[in-house]
């Protein structure tokens, strides 16, 4: 906690203020502990400048500060479709979950495992990972999300040149088949391109799910 308080005085407070010409460091911060508290969700550029008291146009410059500052990125929706209507907006989330946390709050471990934001979080730590695992890769995939009008989505689709790999995050230690039901409907609408389906999880054991699917403990992906 303190190192994470001095990261944001020295290096977001002031760094970024001077690069950035933020000239209201108040403001600036409010927006970076909403925006934290939103990771994982679809960004919704308006609805957070209206929360954290901005212009839209404001709010939306400094989204890019922090993106291109390597604060937080937006995972673009992948779009194409054949049958379905789909989201096209981005979905925020934030580069270092642990930052995430510390900003909206969640200052222990019990503290993030009682909040409602645990599920949110994560993901944005599994999506920090997966990202970081593709960049150290020779093939560097694409990372995506995918949700339908209806509300069915995928957390991640990894797109590669030989594919596209739809992942689920699940933050609980238990999986069961109805968790792989987004990734089947995504692979049943692109049975060419995603031949098979991953659930990252919480718990401890690799298990197979049906329709090509599996269960991949995060604690054995991300090790080391």
């Amino acid at each position: 906690a303190l190192w994470r308080d001095g990261y944001v005085e020295t290096y977001l407070e002031r760094d970024l203020r001077l690069q950035a010409q933020v000239a209201d460091v108040p403001d600036f911060l409010r927006l970076m502990r909403i925006a934290a508290a939103r990771t994982g969700a679809i960004l919704n550029v308006s609805g957070l400048a209206r929360e954290a008291g901005l212009s839209v146009s404001t709010c939306r410059r400094w989204l890019n500060v922090l993106a291109v500052c390597f604060q937080a990125r937006a995972v673009p929706a992948f779009t194409a479709s054949r049958t379905r209507r789909l989201v096209k907006a981005p979905r925020l989330h934030w580069m270092d979950s642990g930052m995430a946390c510390h900003l909206a709050g969640l200052r222990s471990p019990a503290a993030l495992e009682a909040s409602p934001l645990y599920g949110a979080m994560v993901e944005t730590f599994a999506v920090q990972n997966v990202a970081a695992l593709g960049a150290a890769s020779r093939e560097q995939p694409g990372i995506l999300y995918w949700r339908t009008a209806s509300g069915i989505e995928v957390d991640l689709v990894l797109e590669t040149s030989s594919g596209v790999l739809p992942v689920e995050i699940k933050a609980g230690r238990k999986v069961t088949d109805r968790d792989a039901a987004g990734l089947r409907a995504f692979m049943s609408e692109h049975p060419k391109a995603a031949r098979t389906g991953a659930v990252l999880y919480g718990g401890t054991e690799v298990v197979p799910l049906g329709g090509a699917c599996l269960a991949v403990p995060m604690s054995l992906l991300f090790a080391g």
